[in-house]
């Protein structure tokens, strides 16, 4: 089955990332959304950022929400 996987994107970079999962075969990849100029808060506001979050990357890497079985090539 592989290993789980989630990715992290800014709120400017979800319709690429969308896009880029689709076109790879795996719709329902997925992908958490930062606040899109992460790199201009505070610390005090990314370490906000990751306690809200955390519970949703663990449930994201440990349930079985979805298996991806790739397509078969002729």
């Amino acid at each position: 089955m592989g290993t789980p996987a989630v990715n992290c994107v800014t709120e400017w970079m979800m319709s690429l990332a969308k896009a880029t999962t689709k076109g790879s075969g795996i719709p329902e990849h997925r992908l958490l959304v930062l606040p899109k100029e992460i790199e201009k808060i505070s610390r005090e506001e990314v370490i906000a950022v990751a306690d809200r979050l955390f519970d949703e990357a663990v449930a994201a890497l440990t349930t079985k929400a979805f298996v991806h079985v790739p397509k078969k090539q002729s």
